[in-house]
């Protein structure tokens, strides 16, 4: 909730998912799911949440808000400030090599 370590909650998450998809999977043939919500073939709503857990996983959505961008947040901006400041110091020199 407060957002500390934001990647690997969700990851944790997107398994937590995959082990509920794969305990009673919607898939053609097999028993349905008396708990289920609806009829589905193959996509529910768990591998939906699971592929958006996957999603915030990859993207530094955490950098933005949380104790994630208080504490990793500013070493990823000098990051970004540093590599940005070396490609234009640079392009004026391969500018001059043509």
């Amino acid at each position: 909730m407060a957002g500390l370590f934001s990647p690997l909650a969700a990851l944790a998450g997107a398994v937590f998912l995959g082990q509920i998809y794969l305990s009673m999977p919607p898939w053609p043939g097999l028993p349905a799911n008396p708990m289920a919500e609806g009829h589905y073939f193959i996509v529910n709503k768990n591998l939906i949440e699971m592929l958006a857990c996957l999603a915030l996983a990859c993207i530094p959505t955490g950098s933005w808000i949380g104790i994630d961008a208080l504490l990793f947040g500013g070493r990823r901006r000098r990051r970004e400030l540093a590599r940005e400041l070396a490609e234009a110091e640079s392009a004026p020199a391969a500018a001059r090599s043509r």
